[in-house]
């Protein structure tokens, strides 16, 4: 199935405790290139994600965004010091007695002691965490997939309309062509003659004169493989993988026929043949840039 490049695709979770919603953004590229951005601490599920997303697509620049809350924060713990809670009352005691302070420490007045209590992140459950990110990652992707996937079936649509022209064209250059050698032979017959009015004319050279012009501007050959690339082109549109890249190459020998085809023929309707053909196949060489 032809796919293309650009899509978008979104899926969100959220239960008593986490939020986590997934977009993923899609543009033409001419390689597989995955950028994520995702909080601090889904930093290690980066990796993983990325091979998730690189089994499903081949080619194009992939923007991920990541928002993700832990609802609840029980994630938070407090330590305490004790060794330099120990060494603050220490001190503390120095001073009462050298100040002769009968006062008594509280437990405000501890709370207030710098670096005593702090306040720690604990990490979470790797294995559980990856499980939810998996899961939301998978049905974006799916809401992703589905977009290119329709957006390639139009793509599909108008391009075999494009081929379906070329392949009328190049039958009526086929069928135009040797019409088009016999009326040159003609016309080099008739300058030959009279140009040689007074001369005896060499049959043999004649007829070797015919031959080397109906060789050079004979486009069997370059018909023929315009026809295959068609039908190899065609080949790769039904295939089930889209191959972007593979057609591109075929579209751009199709190119380098009709080219040919275009300068070994003077006449008049031929060239116009030509130039249509072209004009398709510069068409269909744009949209395949957004194949996947």
């Amino acid at each position: 199935m032809l796919r293309s490049m650009t899509g978008y695709g979104k899926d969100s979770f959220i239960d008593d405790k986490t939020s986590l919603s997934i977009e993923i953004k899609g543009i033409n590229n001419r390689y597989l290139d995955i950028n994520i951005r995702l909080p601090k601490s889904l930093f290690f599920l980066e990796d993983k994600m990325r091979r998730k997303i690189s089994q499903i697509v081949n080619r194009g620049r992939i923007d991920v965004f990541i928002n993700f809350n832990n609802l609840k924060r029980q994630d938070l713990k407090a330590n305490l010091n004790e060794n330099l809670l120990d060494s603050y009352l220490g001190c503390l005691n120095i001073v009462k007695e050298k100040l002769d302070i009968k006062e008594n420490m509280t437990i405000s007045d501890i709370i207030r002691l710098q670096d005593v209590f702090t306040i720690v992140e604990m990490e979470d459950d790797v294995s559980d965490l990856w499980i939810i990110v998996e899961a939301c990652l998978e049905r974006a992707l799916d809401n992703f997939i589905k977009m290119k996937d329709e957006e390639g079936l139009v793509l599909k649509h108008n391009i075999m309309e494009k081929i379906d022209n070329i392949k009328k064209l190049i039958y009526f250059i086929e069928e135009k062509a040797p019409k088009v050698i016999e009326e040159n032979k003609i016309k080099l017959n008739d300058r030959i003659t009279e140009s040689l009015l007074n001369y005896e004319l060499d049959n043999n050279r004649l007829y070797q004169e015919f031959c080397f012009m109906a060789d050079k501007l004979s486009i069997d050959e370059e018909i023929i493989r315009l026809k295959c690339h068609v039908e190899s082109f065609l080949n790769h549109l039904n295939q089930k993988e889209s191959s972007g890249k593979k057609m591109d190459f075929i579209i751009q020998e199709m190119n380098r026929e009709i080219n040919t085809i275009g300068s070994k023929c003077n006449s008049v309707d031929i060239v116009n043949n030509v130039i249509e053909v072209k004009n398709e196949i510069e068409k269909i060489r744009e949209q395949i840039q957004n194949i996947e």
